[in-house]
């Protein structure tokens, strides 16, 4: 069990919240001024978990299906209470695949590859793996650029990091607009059971430009897509997905 009390995040007000697991079920309770209001999740029926932070600011989303109907629930917090959540996710995670809820220790040198590249990756992604799943494979994408009028770039891809087990996707990425990347990251765990298709890769862009991007698509039980980018010089990465899912 957990309590979210409320809070301020710039000019908006937070609602106090509390989070508790009963006979295999998700509840969050929420107090909005003078009412009580409640979402029920089974675990089973929980579609995604999404987990984030920039800087101090840090919420969890989850979704999924109540008597037949889609629904989340976004539980924000401070980062001071990290370990909490963090753990919680773990929890919940564990008991959608009966496995533990510590994290997996033996992949570690999987993400070596990253350490000078991209730290943030190497380590989000070492401690993504739960005690019980098995490694299937890693997909990375590095940010690209791109030349913008004469002397300025832009990116063209963002990077973020796809870790496939034997009972979830995982996946890593930037949040755009969110000030130092170094201090904001996204993180979503999918059952591979919730995920409904994945789209071909876009080839319409006939280009041979390494740092145009090309799309991979999945899509969702609860009717969400998510829109992966991958630069044309790292097609292998978005095979990794395409046949992995």
């Amino acid at each position: 069990m957990i309590y979210s009390p409320s809070g301020f995040w710039g000019t908006r007000k937070t609602n106090p919240k509390l989070i508790y697991f009963n006979n295999n079920t998700l509840y969050i309770i929420e107090k909005a001024r003078k009412n009580i209001l409640h979402d029920i999740y089974p675990i089973s029926d929980i579609v995604c978990i999404e987990t984030g932070n920039i800087l101090l600011y840090s919420w969890i989303t989850i979704s999924g299906l109540y008597k037949d109907n889609w629904i989340s629930s976004k539980i924000e917090y401070n980062a001071v209470s990290e370990h909490f959540f963090r753990d919680f996710i773990r929890l919940i995670r564990s008991k959608m695949f009966g496995i533990g809820t510590k994290a997996a220790d033996k992949y570690g040198e999987q993400f070596d590859f990253l350490q000078k590249t991209d730290y943030k990756y190497s380590s989000y992604g070492r401690e993504s793996i739960l005690a019980g799943e098995t490694l299937k494979n890693i997909a990375y994408q590095p940010e690209r650029w791109r030349p913008f009028l004469s002397y300025f770039k832009r990116i063209a891809v963002s990077s973020h990091l796809t870790v496939l087990t034997d009972k979830e996707w995982i996946f890593l990425s930037e949040i755009s607009g969110a000030g130092p990347k170094k201090y904001a990251i996204k993180k979503r765990y999918v059952p591979y059971s919730k995920i409904t298709g994945v789209t071909e890769i876009d080839k319409k862009n006939k280009t041979e430009n390494p740092t145009e991007p090309i799309e991979v698509l999945i899509r969702l039980l609860s009717g969400e897509e998510v829109r992966l980018c991958f630069s044309k010089d790292n097609i292998n990465a978005a095979y990794i997905i395409r046949n992995g899912l």
